[in-house]
């Protein structure tokens, strides 16, 4: 157990070159791992999802009324949910935009 004290194996180990070269390589292999997360939650987050056409017809059960002249939109929301904010924003611009054409349902859950 002595000889391992001495020997020259723990020296080069503390030596600033190695502890250097070890800093370096963690820094190097923490910066891949963080791009590669980071460049595979914004590709995700660019993919847009599967399109979903609209029903072709009214569902029959529905307690939402539907006017047959204009646009109909459904917005539901809760109200402890943080994205209805930005949501009633959106429909506030897309009314402005659209005005009559649009025939706007707001269902709180």
């Amino acid at each position: 157990m002595t000889a391992l004290v001495g020997s020259t194996h723990t020296a080069s180990l503390r030596s600033p070159r190695a502890l250097g070269a070890i800093l370096t390589a963690t820094i190097a292999t923490w910066s891949v791992v963080l791009g590669g997360g980071t460049y595979a939650i914004w590709r995700y987050k660019q993919t847009p999802a599967a399109r979903v056409g609209a029903p072709a017809s009214w569902p029959a059960g529905s307690a939402l009324t539907r006017d047959p002249t204009r646009w109909t939109l459904l917005l539901f929301a809760h109200p402890e949910c943080p994205c209805t904010r930005a949501s009633l924003t959106e429909l506030g611009r897309i009314l402005s935009t659209l005005g009559d054409k649009v025939s706007p349902t707001i269902v709180v859950l």
